[in-house]
């Protein structure tokens, strides 16, 4: 599970809840499938259109962006 422990501080008029997420093993995980994806795009035959190629690269990208929206917002 990727949850740390949390703190809560508690006033009269807010609650304020902090949340220590490790985002580290997702963005291993996709450092690790777009070094796969360049390997399979310099090397890529017939067996893979450039179609699908560029579907995960967008996937990638994506999933990228919102791990940075996560890490912007949770500072």
């Amino acid at each position: 599970m990727f949850l740390k422990q949390t703190d809560i501080f508690l006033t009269h008029d807010s609650w304020r809840i902090a949340i220590q997420i490790d985002l580290n093993p997702y963005e291993e995980a996709i450092f690790t499938i777009r070094a796969d994806l360049l390997a399979i795009q310099q090397r890529r035959k017939d067996f893979t259109f450039t179609s699908e190629l560029q579907s995960i690269e967008t996937l990638l990208t994506t999933l990228e962006s919102k791990l940075h929206s996560i890490k912007k917002n949770s500072t």
